[in-house]
């Protein structure tokens, strides 16, 4: 994670300055018209897990529309995961293992799903005759069509939108991330013994975020609250606390010693966490990756949001809600978007710092979670 401001200050600056200078030559020849004939596609999805999710409802419209189509996506290691649990891709290309010369011209058509990076525009071009992308910034003139970047639908919706351009129109809904038998039997030693009956519930936690922006962090001491209430409340229920090892010290400060909170910190890969979010009952978390995965997977999920805009970034779906302050206690919300390459920390200090995160109280987390578990009558999934 060390690396994340100095390849941002890379792709703004050096690969910025390309596309500054490249970028009127690319539009000078259009391609205009789509391929009429469409059979090898490129996906570029070079950031994040939980956006690589959300990008998979596009991936499926895609293979419906082509079935005979070659699917191929070029993605990080850290993402790739994703896609090795998506039935629809047929390559994945990981960027840096590979000759990005053996790219060029080889799609017919690219989406690229990167809705900032300059280096995603200029491997977009690179790669394929025909491209749609983000329209942000200098970008735009390496792309054939383009969709805006402005918060006025979910990310989902947005590429989903990319899509029509070649008339795959794909489903509303997220895709669920395949589970390995292997996996699978990993999680159940990890849970344990399961109720009979199977009335107990499974409430599963995300209470760290990546290092990239702590300020989406709800206060640990919130979530430790949010247990105990739970686990009075609930006799049959059990809290699932998820994360890399390096959360195991959070996870532990929650669990507090109560043997009904299990702390999983560094025991779950991505393939065993895919299988552990579908086991959940419900799911609770700050806005972050798992969030994504927990409502593919079909898991009721509570996002809890501070910096960033749920119009964007909410857990999709009928079934999920999120909790959001932003601008009602904070003048410069939502002020962290990821779409125009704004990732940042509060620039607020002292008292006010954070306030968009630490104002939502544990009252309403609590009121949220016993709508969405069905335990009082349901409200909106938005602001309580």
């Amino acid at each position: 994670m060390i690396w994340i401001e100095p390849l941002r200050w890379i792709d703004k600056y050096a690969f910025g300055m390309l596309t500054l200078l490249l970028g009127p030559l690319v539009k000078a020849f259009p391609s205009n018209e789509r391929p009429a004939k469409i059979e090898k596609v490129l996906l570029i999805k070079l950031w994040a897990i939980g956006d690589a999710v959300l990008t998979l409802p596009l991936v499926r419209g895609i293979r419906k529309r082509y079935p005979a189509a070659r699917i191929d996506i070029l993605c990080r290691k850290a993402n790739r995961p994703v896609y090795e649990a998506s039935g629809d891709v047929d390559g994945i290309v990981e960027l840096g293992t590979v000759n990005l010369a053996g790219l060029f011209r080889k799609y017919d058509v690219c989406f690229d799903t990167e809705p900032f990076l300059n280096l995603s525009a200029l491997i977009a071009a690179f790669s394929a005759r025909w491209r749609v992308g983000y329209r942000n910034r200098f970008r735009w003139l390496f792309y054939d069509r383009t969709v805006g970047v402005e918060a006025d639908g979910h990310t989902v919706d947005k590429y989903l939108e990319m899509g029509r351009y070649i008339d795959a129109e794909g489903e509303r809904e997220l895709v669920p991330l395949r589970c390995s038998e292997g996996a699978n039997k990993i999680v159940e030693r990890m849970l344990g013994p399961r109720l009979e009956s199977g009335t107990d519930i499974l409430v599963g936690f995300c209470a760290s975020v990546g290092n990239s922006v702590r300020a989406r962090q709800w206060p640990k001491e919130n979530f430790r609250e949010l247990a105990t209430r739970i686990l009075v409340e609930e006799g049959n229920a059990r809290i699932i606390l998820t994360g890399t090892r390096e959360d195991a010290a959070l996870n532990e400060f929650i669990r507090d010693g109560r043997p009904r909170i299990l702390n999983l910190s560094g025991k779950a890969g991505l393939e065993e966490l895919f299988c552990l979010l579908a086991a959940m009952t419900i799911f609770i978390s700050n806005d972050t990756g798992p969030m994504h995965v927990a409502a593919a997977q079909g898991v009721p999920t509570l996002g809890l949001f501070g910096p960033s805009s749920p119009a964007l970034w909410r857990p999709y779906g009928e079934r999920n809600g999120f909790l959001y302050r932003g601008e009602e206690v904070c003048c410069l919300a939502p002020c962290n978007v990821p779409q125009k390459g704004l990732v940042r920390e509060c620039r607020l200090e002292g008292d006010e710092r954070d306030i968009c995160i630490r104002s939502i109280t544990v009252d309403e987390v609590y009121r949220k979670y016993r709508e969405m578990a069905g335990r009082e009558k349901q409200g909106d999934s938005g602001k309580p």
